[in-house]
């Protein structure tokens, strides 16, 4: 057998090439997508490949389960966090530094799964929300993504003190005047009795009886 650089070339690709190939199997090699083999397989859409966590929204502090799933098994994926750490991950599946230990997911073989659930620790500061990226390989030449997701974190609300309001609305309508309400019917007068009237009578003829005597007494001296 004659050797020449192209038979020593075909020779050198046909005996590394599966191997370039599995080591693609043991996760993903970059953290901005699927590349090297699958470099020309993404696909539109997201595959029938979702995101979907236990709780949400979360609150600071909390570890949320993140699950990811489909409608047909897949091979491959990496999953990325925005904020928080994936503190509890399956089998078949291994930590990705993307910026950080543990801020990726990634698959450790290229056996078909059909899902697969992550433990995510939420920061304990404040509201905010997570994203999170997911790339899916079905096939060599097949793959999806970015699939996005969010996670709204939100602080649990202050109850009111205990006896006390809340809030309290005051209007800025001016005050309206009211009509008093009617007064009560006046009692009528109870009426005079008849010794009542003889008494006044007699008071009355008393008086007419001094005054006439006291002018004609004036009239004598005068």
């Amino acid at each position: 057998m004659v050797w020449t650089w192209r038979s020593f070339a075909r020779t050198v690709t046909l005996t590394f090439l599966p191997a370039l190939i599995a080591s693609r199997s043991t996760g993903a090699a970059s953290c901005d997508g699927p590349s090297g083999p699958h470099l020309n397989g993404q696909r539109a859409g997201n595959g029938g490949y979702y995101i979907s966590f236990s709780g949400d929204p979360a609150q600071p502090g909390d570890e949320v389960s993140v699950t990811v799933s489909g409608t047909s098994p897949f091979k491959g994926f990496l999953l990325k966090t925005s904020r928080g750490n994936f503190s509890a991950i399956p089998r078949d599946t291994a930590h990705k530094w993307c910026g950080d230990a543990h801020r990726a997911v990634t698959h450790s073989n290229s056996l078909p799964k059909l899902s697969f659930t992550a433990s995510l620790t939420i920061p304990a500061d404040g509201t905010f929300d997570i994203y999170l990226n997911l790339f899916v390989v079905k096939e060599i030449n097949e793959w999806f993504g970015p699939i996005t997701g969010l996670l709204n974190v939100q602080e649990e609300a202050e109850a009111p003190p205990a006896g006390g309001v809340a809030l309290v609305y005051m209007s800025t309508m001016p005050p309206t005047s009211l009509p008093l309400p009617p007064s009560p019917p006046e009692e009528p007068a109870a009426a005079e009795s008849s010794s009542t009237r003889l008494r006044k009578y007699q008071r009355l003829a008393v008086t007419v009886m001094l005054s006439c005597g006291a002018a004609h007494m004036f009239h004598l001296w005068t």
